[in-house]
């Protein structure tokens, strides 16, 4: 699969990126990196990504027109456990498995957009040739597609320990647009109201949305529910909703 490259890749860039950034973080910014950012593609990867966040032992590439999920099977890291010893001796494959969501018939000039800058930044050197490497790269803590369908921004970030991904309809827009289609994966169903993507790695589990709307100064939840045909995912809305305010998308990733 022609994403796969980037899982090597990003495992390159972190290697000589931990090392080059805890110098440069000012103390009362060192506890930023303990949430998700976005660190922004200066030319360290290949062109078609915008962005890369580290989710843990995944990494998620915001591309145009869609996201690409990288991840790492943990055991594949440390193969002999605590065995120190003979570590050394057997050589150690690292597994992933990536895939793909495109935003299907999407506004093609949105691109996302880094937002919350941090003081705190990343250096890439990679080998003798200057030309590539990399030096404060900016990071930022969220990311938005801006009118990636029409009148609806998609806004990525961390809360509360969770990747996190919300659609944000304005006025005008229409939910129905919003289609992901996923390529790569082993398998998807839903269970329960919960999209379960299996990979050869392990499961994510996107939980149903949490919907809701702000009417005066009121937080109004409105029923929401995945709908699946085939590898393509949309939502509904058997209650319906009001058009007149904005109406948030809220699901949250479990890798």
């Amino acid at each position: 699969m022609m994403h796969l490259r980037y899982i090597l890749f990003g495992l390159v860039c972190l290697s000589f990126s931990y090392a080059s950034i805890h110098d440069r973080i000012p103390s009362n910014d060192a506890a930023e990196l303990q949430d998700l950012f976005f660190i922004e593609n200066a030319g360290q990867w290949d062109q078609k990504v915008e962005f890369r966040a580290h989710l843990g032992r995944s990494s998620l590439y915001l591309e145009k027109g869609g996201l690409t999920y990288a991840i790492i099977d943990g055991t594949s890291l440390h193969p002999h456990g605590r065995d120190h010893q003979n570590a050394h001796r057997t050589p150690n494959t690292v597994h992933g498995h990536a895939y793909h969501i495109d935003f299907v018939n999407a506004n093609e000039s949105s691109l996302p957009v880094g937002k919350h800058k941090r003081s705190a930044y990343h250096n890439y050197y990679y080998g003798s040739d200057t030309s590539n490497w990399f030096s404060n790269v900016s990071l930022f803590g969220e990311a938005t597609y801006e009118n990636i369908y029409s009148n609806i921004d998609l806004n990525l970030y961390h809360s509360s320990g969770n990747f996190k991904y919300d659609f944000i309809v304005r006025s005008g827009g229409d939910p129905s647009e919003i289609q992901l289609k996923y390529s790569g994966v082993d398998e998807m169903y839903l269970h329960k109201g919960t999209l379960h993507i299996r990979t050869s790695v392990g499961e994510v589990l996107e939980q149903a949305p949490f919907t809701y709307q702000v009417i005066n100064d009121r937080i109004i939840e409105v029923p929401c529910r995945f709908i699946q045909s085939e590898n393509s995912i949309s939502f509904d809305f058997p209650k319906g909703f009001n058009k007149n305010h904005d109406l948030i998308i809220d699901p949250v990733l479990v890798f």
